[in-house]
């Protein structure tokens, strides 16, 4: 697992990732926002000391995520052994062509920034000694199918 410190740095890495603009009208705010599938690409942990690195096998960075904004949580898909896990959505905003999320788990805070254009994400997780900041790709879970 990744130390607190590193925990902390990528959440805080995450949360500047997340913010995000580009033009949007009113209209498309308003539209409900649909559940989504996401996959972890790449990441990186760090500490206190501003040591960061990829995250390490014992920090069991999840692969594949399932978000819905309309239950309010998010479900790990991947690996197969944390399949099922869950987290609740605590707040989320749709402005600008970004939803962003957030929330607290174990004592850990997180968010997350979806582009919806670009599908583009950004995740962020935050605890005391550690920052943990992970970067992918997600699409609407309609279009996951064959």
């Amino acid at each position: 697992m990744l130390s607190p410190k590193a925990r902390s740095v990528l959440a805080l890495c995450v949360l500047a990732v997340l913010v995000g603009a580009g033009a949007w009208g009113e209209e498309k705010a308003k539209e409900k926002v649909k559940p989504l599938v996401c996959s972890i690409a790449r990441g990186v942990e760090c500490d206190g000391n501003l040591d960061c690195q990829p995250p390490t096998e014992r920090t069991n960075t999840p692969t594949f995520i399932h978000v819905d904004p309309e239950k309010k949580v998010v479900t790990l898909l991947g690996p197969p052994h944390r399949r099922g896990e869950t987290t609740r959505i605590q707040a989320m905003e749709r402005k600008q062509g970004r939803i962003t999320l957030s929330g607290v788990e174990a004592g850990r805070g997180w968010s997350m920034v979806i582009t919806e254009d670009s599908g583009s994400m950004t995740l962020a997780v935050a605890d005391p000694d550690a920052a943990f900041v992970v970067f992918g790709r997600c699409l609407c879970a309609d279009e996951a199918k064959p």
